[in-house]
């Protein structure tokens, strides 16, 4: 990921702190490093990386398992074909 790099906070449009701080890596970064063309696991990880920094932590643990099972679904109608 050679793209990745620390970002000072303050710019919460384009580096938000809950993504950014104390991180080695902007999560977006990764997202785009790691699950270019995959809507569902992007959201789940980015989720997951703000869990317990911004917003209640159970309610982003939520919504990033409803993103897995909706692929989960999406993967087991393909398979059905």
């Amino acid at each position: 990921m050679s793209r990745a790099r620390i970002v000072a906070p303050g710019d919460a449009v384009h580096h938000p702190a809950h993504y950014t701080v104390g991180r080695r890596f902007e999560t977006i970064d990764v997202l785009e490093d790691w699950f270019p063309d995959n809507p569902w696991l992007w959201n789940a990880v980015k989720y997951l990386s703000r869990c317990g920094r911004k917003g209640d932590a159970v309610e982003d643990c939520q919504k990033a398992v409803f993103y897995i099972q909706r692929y989960a679904r999406l993967l087991e109608r393909r398979r059905g074909r």
